[in-house]
């Protein structure tokens, strides 16, 4: 399973965008940086890039976010699609269009742990 996200970024004094994992610029299979000259283009490169690789991947990705959106009490009782019925009916590109926030799902997570363990 792949932990890179990719972001893109205007390069503003050379007037074009690239994109950038955190473990550097992204390039071609030559290793040159690809420059796009417009956003759009990048951003959908982007999104492709981070979209998960496989299909349990995305349905860890959707535990994880659906977990979150679930807290309250008005949930009670309530349980995520299993497996195979994610496979079936909600593993659709549109979930995974727009950009998460990741640093906010990652204190979301430890605050759920901390409060599981009583601290």
């Amino acid at each position: 399973m792949t932990n890179k996200k990719y972001s893109v970024v205007k390069q503003h004094d050379k007037g074009y965008y690239t994109i950038f994992s955190d473990e550097g610029q992204y390039c071609d299979e030559d290793g040159n940086p690809i420059r796009y000259d417009d956003y759009d283009d990048a951003k959908q490169e982007c999104d492709e890039l981070n979209y998960p690789d496989t299909q349990w991947e995305r349905y860890l990705k959707y535990l994880m976010m659906w977990t979150l959106d679930h807290q309250d009490e008005y949930c009670e009782g309530m349980s995520p699609a299993c497996y195979d019925e994610f496979c079936d009916n909600d593993d659709e590109p549109e979930y995974y269009e727009e950009q998460l926030d990741y640093d906010k799902i990652e204190k979301d997570c430890k605050e759920i742990i901390q409060r599981w363990k009583g601290e």
